[in-house]
C-alpha cells in the first residue's frame, strides 16, 4: 500500500523531471548521497533518477535531432566494458560478471548524460550547484551523526553509512560549494557556505578516515601548486591545517601509528593475497565483478567470509588481468590529460573557468587516493561523476578558449 501511495504521488514529479532533463541531470547529482536509501529491490532513489533523466534526454534528443557529443575517454571506457562482458566466457563466477557489468554500464551513462545535456556555461553553474547540494546533504547528515558518535570510537559516517566514502564525498563537494563561493555574494549566502565548509572539515576529522584525512590533504596541497595566488593560498591553506590539528581525534593518532607500522589487515593480508590472485592470472584475471568472491573462496578470504580487495585498480587487476586494467586506468588518465592540457590555456585566456578547473582536478586526484585504497570505490558513482563533470568542462572551455584566441586552436588544435 505504501509503495503504491509513494507511486502514485511521485507521477507529477517524474513527469515534470522527464520534460527537462537538465532539471532530471540536477535533481540525480543532487541526491547522489542519498544512494544508500534502497526503495524495494530497484536500488536507490539516484538510481531511479538516473534512468528518468537517461529518458528524458532519449526523448529530447528524438525530438531536437541534436548530434550526440564523444569524447576519446569514453571509447577507451566502451572497450574496458567490451572485455568485462567478454569476461564472462572465463569468470569464475558467471552471475557476478553480469551483474557487475550492468552496474559499470550504468555508471557509464553519468558521464555520458553530463557531457551531452550540459551545453554551456549556464549548466555548468548549474551541475556546480547540484554538486554542492549534493555536499549540504551530506554534511548536514554527518553533523547529525556527529552528535551521536561523539565520546566513542565509532565515525562519522553520516547519510552515507560508511565513515571512508562520506569523508570522500566531503572532499569532491567542495568544487561546488567553492563555485557558490564565486557566484554567490550576498553575505547570508557567504555564511551558509562558511558554515559548510567548516561542518565538511569537522565531520572529516571525526569520521576517522585515513582515506577521508589523505585525500583532503591531496586537495588542499594541489590547490596551492595549481594556484597562481600561490602565497596567498598557501596561508589559506597554512591556518585550515591549524583548524585541522586543532581538532584532531587523539584516537586517530592511535590508528595512523598502526597503519604506518604495517599492523593493519589490508596491509597484512588483503593486498598480499589480491596481488597473489592477479599474479596467478595477469592477462585475463578472474571475470568483471568476482574479486570479492576470488579472494574469500579460492583465497581463503578472512575467517571464512568473501573480502573485498580495498583497492580499485588492484580489484580490476584480479577480475580482468593486464588486459582489463589497462583501459580502465587509461579512461582516467586521459580526462586528467586532457585537463590539464586546457588548464594552461584558460589562464592565458584569463577564463573564469581557470579557478574552476584548478578545483576539479585537485578534487578528482583526491577521490583517485580513496579510489586506490577503498573497498568497492571500482563501483563508485563519484568516479563517473567528476569523470563527466570535468569532460563537460574541458568542452566548453576549449569552445571559450578557441573563441577567446583562435590562435591558439590553429595551433593546438584543442578538442571540441
Amino acid at each position: 500500500m505504501d509503495t503504491l501511495v509513494i507511486t502514485i504521488a511521485s507521477i507529477p514529479f517524474v513527469a515534470v523531471l522527464l520534460s527537462n532533463a537538465t532539471l532530471a541531470l540536477f535533481t540525480f547529482i543532487a541526491i547522489l548521497p542519498l544512494d544508500t536509501i534502497a526503495i524495494g529491490d530497484v536500488g536507490g532513489i539516484p538510481k531511479l533518477i538516473g534512468i528518468v533523466a537517461t529518458v528524458a534526454f532519449i526523448v529530447t534528443w528524438a525530438i531536437r535531432k541534436k548530434p550526440i557529443r564523444w569524447d576519446r575517454s569514453l571509447s577507451i571506457y566502451l572497450l574496458f566494458l567490451f572485455i568485462g562482458l567478454f569476461s564472462f566466457f572465463w569468470s569464475s563466477n558467471p552471475d557476478s560478471t553480469i551483474q557487475a557489468f550492468s552496474t559499470y554500464l550504468l555508471a557509464f551513462m553519468i558521464p555520458f548524460l553530463i557531457l551531452n545535456i550540459c551545453e554551456d556555461r549556464h549548466a555548468i553553474d548549474i551541475m556546480m550547484i547540484a554538486l554542492a547540494v549534493a555536499g549540504m546533504i551530506t554534511v548536514c547528515s554527518g553533523l547529525i551523526d556527529l552528535v551521536q558518535v561523539l565520546g566513542t570510537r565509532e565515525g562519522v559516517a553520516g547519510i552515507i553509512k560508511n565513515p571512508n566514502t562520506y569523508a570522500t564525498w566531503c572532499v569532491i563537494s567542495l568544487p561546488g560549494l567553492y563555485w557558490l563561493w564565486v557566484k554567490w555574494k550576498k553575505w547570508w549566502g557567504r555564511l551558509l557556505l562558511i558554515t559548510a565548509f567548516a561542518g565538511s572539515l569537522l565531520s572529516i576529522l571525526y569520521s576517522l578516515s585515513r582515506g577521508g584525512y589523505i585525500s583532503l590533504l591531496a586537495f588542499g596541497l594541489l590547490i596551492v601548486l595549481l594556484s597562481r595566488m600561490r602565497f596567498k593560498t598557501l596561508v589559506l591553506v597554512a591556518l585550515v591545517g591549524l583548524l585541522v590539528f586543532w581538532f584532531w581525534p587523539a584516537e586517530e593518532t592511535v590508528r595512523f601509528e598502526s597503519f604506518l607500522s604495517g599492523h593493519e589487515l589490508r596491509i597484512e593480508l588483503i593486498w598480499p593475497i589480491g596481488i597473489e590472485a592477479f599474479l596467478n592470472s595477469p592477462i585475463v584475471g578472474y571475470g568483471l565483478g568476482t574479486n570479492n568472491w576470488v579472494l574469500g573462496r579460492i583465497y581463503g578470504g578472512y575467517n571464512g567470509r568473501d573480502i573485498s580487495a580495498h583497492s580499485a585498480p588492484l580489484a580490476i587487476a584480479i577480475e580482468l588481468g593486464i588486459l582489463g586494467l589497462i583501459p580502465y586506468l587509461l579512461f582516467i588518465v586521459f580526462i586528467l590529460f586532457q585537463s590539464f592540457r586546457l588548464l594552461k590555456y584558460l589562464r592565458v585566456a584569463q577564463s573564469e573557468l581557470y579557478s574552476l578547473q584548478i578545483v576539479m582536478i585537485a578534487a578528482f586526484i583526491a577521490f583517485l587516493f580513496s579510489w586506490v585504497k577503498g573497498g568497492g570505490m571500482e563501483y563508485s558513482k563519484i568516479l563517473f561523476l567528476l569523470s563527466g563533470l570535468m569532460l563537460v568542462i574541458n568542452r566548453i572551455g576549449a569552445e571559450e578558449v578557441v573563441q577567446t584566441l583562435p590562435q591558439i586552436g590553429a595551433v593546438s588544435q584543442l578538442r571540441l
